[in-house]
C-alpha cells in the first residue's frame, strides 16, 4: 500500500537523493526530484521536490515531519510549528543501498535526510510553508524556418 509523500532536498543533496531512491526503489523511483524550486521561481534551483505516492517500507526508512499552522493571536502573525518529527533510519538505508550495489555510508544518508523536508501535505501546501517556487522552464523557441519558405 502506497503512502502520500512531499520530498524536498536542497540542490546539494538531490544527486545522492536521486541515486537512493532509484536504488532502493526501482524503476517506480526513477525520475524524483527533477522540478527544480527557488524562493524566486527563477534558476538556479535551490531545492527539488518529488510528491506523490511511495511504498510504507520506503517510507518508513525516510525521515517524516508533522506540520501545523498556528496563531494563537489573530492580530499577531502566524507561523508553521513542527507538531511532530521522526529522523528515519539513515543506518538501515545505508545498509539496504550497499547491499543493494550503491556505495554510501550512514553518515552521508544522515547528512542528507537532514537537509530533507519530507511530510504528507500537498506539495503547494510545502512549498508555501518553505517559501519555494517551481521553477517553470521557459517554453522552447522554434528557430527552423517555416516549411513555406524559400
Amino acid at each position: 500500500m502506497d503512502v502520500m509523500r512531499t520530498i524536498i532536498v536542497t540542490a546539494e543533496e538531490a544527486p545522492l537523493a536521486r541515486l537512493v531512491c532509484s536504488t532502493l526503489g526501482g524503476l517506480p523511483y526513477e525520475g524524483m526530484f527533477e522540478i527544480g524550486l527557488s524562493p524566486t521561481g527563477d534558476e538556479p534551483a535551490t531545492h527539488y521536490i518529488s510528491s506523490g505516492g511511495v511504498s510504507e517500507n520506503f517510507a518508513k526508512l525516510a525521515p517524516f515531519s508533522v506540520w501545523s499552522w498556528q496563531q494563537p493571536n489573530p492580530d499577531q502573525p502566524g507561523q508553521w510549528w513542527e507538531t511532530e518529527y521522526s529522523p528515519g533510519y539513515p543506518q538501515i538505508t545505508a545498509e539496504r543501498c550497499v547491499e543493494a550495489g550503491l556505495e554510501v555510508t550512514p553518515e552521508a544518508i544522515e547528512y542528507m535526510y537532514a537537509a530533507s523536508d519530507v511530510t504528507d501535505e500537498p506539495w503547494q501546501t510545502a512549498l508555501a510553508r518553505l517559501g519555494l517556487q517551481r521553477i517553470i522552464p521557459p517554453e522552447p523557441v522554434d528557430t527552423s524556418a517555416p516549411a513555406d519558405a524559400a
